[in-house]
C-alpha cells in the first residue's frame, strides 16, 4: 500500500508493533488521541490513588500536557522525569513502585511525543483512528449477527458500506 497508494502516514492506537512497522516502512506515525488519552488517563487515575500528595501536581501537569499537546511537551516531560528519584534498589521480578511507574510513563510519553502531534503539523492527518475502528466494529457486528459472511463479494460489499458510513 505504501508504494501502490503512496501512503506516507499511518494513524493507529499505541501498540508497540505499529511503531516498528512505521519505522520499517519509513512512515510518519500518528498515535490516535482517543487511545492515548484513554490509557494515559487510566494510568494517571491509578497513580493518583497510589502516590503521596507531593506528586499530585506532577500528575496534574502530565494531564495538562496531554490535553494541550504543546510543541515542547517532550522537554517539559523530561523536566518532570528528572525530579523523580531513581529507585536503584529495585530487583528484577519485583513490580514497579508507583513512582517508578510515573518515571516510566514520563519517559514513554516524551520519547513518543512527535507521534502524538503529527495531525498538528501535517495537513489531512486525522487526530484519531476512530473512523477505522467504527468500520471494523460494524464489520464485527455484522459477522456476529449473521454468523459470518457467505461470500467474498458479500464481505466486500459490507466493507464498502461500513467505510462510507451507510449502515
Amino acid at each position: 500500500l505504501v508504494q501502490r497508494l503512496g501512503v506516507s502516514v499511518i494513524v493507529t492506537d499505541d501498540l508497540s508493533s505499529y511503531k516498528k512497522v512505521s519505522e520499517e516502512l519509513d512512515l510518519t506515525h500518528q498515535v490516535c488521541q482517543f487511545h492515548l488519552r484513554r490509557w494515559v488517563g487510566r494510568t494517571l487515575y491509578e497513580l493518583k490513588a497510589q502516590l503521596p500528595a507531593e506528586w499530585q501536581e506532577t500528575l496534574a501537569e502530565v494531564k495538562r500536557l496531554i490535553a494541550e499537546l504543546p510543541p515542547d511537551g517532550d522537554k517539559r516531560l523530561v523536566v518532570l522525569w528528572r525530579k523523580i528519584p531513581e529507585n536503584r534498589a529495585r530487583r528484577s521480578g519485583q513490580p514497579l513502585s508507583p513512582l517508578d511507574q510515573l518515571r516510566y510513563l514520563l519517559v514513554r510519553l516524551s520519547e513518543n511525543w512527535a507521534r502524538f502531534r503529527v495531525f498538528d503539523w501535517q495537513a489531512d492527518v486525522p487526530w484519531t483512528n476512530n473512523q477505522t475502528e467504527q468500520a471494523i466494529g460494524r464489520m464485527k457486528m455484522r459477522a456476529r449477527t449473521v454468523r459470518g459472511y457467505k461470500t467474498w463479494s458479500g464481505m466486500q460489499n459490507a466493507l464498502f458500506l461500513a467505510g462510507t458510513g451507510i449502515a
